[in-house]
C-alpha cells in the first residue's frame, strides 16, 4: 500500500504515473497553485473513516483532474480554498461524499461523475461564487448535490438522477 504523499511545492503540475492504493489519506496539498493530474489513474482507499483521496486546507488554486477516486471517507476535501478546480474526475464509493468544499469561494467543479457515495455526491458548506457545471450525480445514498450556507453558487447543465433522498438539497443557501 502507498503511504500519504505531501505536496509542498506550489506552481507545479504533478502527474500521476500509476494507480495507487492506500490505507491513509493519499495526497495532502500544502501549497498554493498545485495541479494534481491523476492522468487517468485510480487512487483507492480502504474505506476507513477520516481518510481522503485528496486533502487541502487553506491553499488556493488547487486543481484535481483526470482521475478515478474511490473508497475514502471523502474523495476530495478542500477547506478555506479559493480559485480551485475539480475537473474530469470519476468520484465514487466514498463513505461521506465524493467532494466536500468548506469555506471556499471562486471554485469550479466541472465535467465530473459522482456515483454511489454513501451520503453526498458533492457538498459545499459556507461557500460563495462557486460554479458547478456539466457534472453527473447518480446513485448517491442521500443527495447528489448538497449546498449549505452557500451564496452565489451557479448550478448549470448538471445531470442529477436516482439519488436516494434528494437530487439537489439547498439548506440556507
Amino acid at each position: 500500500l502507498y503511504s500519504s504523499q505531501k505536496i509542498e511545492v506550489g506552481n507545479v503540475v504533478y502527474r500521476l504515473q500509476k494507480d495507487l492504493e492506500t490505507s491513509l489519506t493519499c495526497f495532502i496539498i500544502t501549497a498554493d497553485n498545485v495541479t494534481l493530474d491523476l492522468n487517468n489513474h485510480i487512487i483507492q482507499g480502504d474505506g476507513d473513516l477520516g481518510d481522503y483521496g485528496v486533502f487541502s486546507d487553506g491553499f488556493s488554486g488547487t486543481v484535481v483532474k483526470n482521475g478515478i477516486i474511490k473508497y475514502f471517507n471523502t474523495g476530495i476535501f478542500l477547506k478555506a480554498a479559493k480559485k480551485s478546480k475539480i475537473l474530469d474526475n470519476q468520484v465514487e464509493h466514498n463513505f461521506d461524499s465524493g467532494l466536500t468544499i468548506i469555506s471556499s469561494f471562486d471554485s469550479i467543479v466541472q465535467n465530473n461523475l459522482f456515483l454511489y457515495n454513501s451520503y453526498y455526491g458533492m457538498k459545499i458548506i459556507s461557500g460563495s461564487n462557486n460554479q458547478i457545471l456539466y457534472n453527473t450525480f447518480n446513485y448517491n445514498f442521500d443527495s447528489g448535490i448538497f449546498l449549505q450556507n452557500s451564496i452565489y453558487t451557479t448550478l448549470s447543465n448538471n445531470i442529477v438522477n436516482d439519488n436516494s433522498w434528494n437530487g439537489i438539497y439547498l439548506y440556507k443557501s
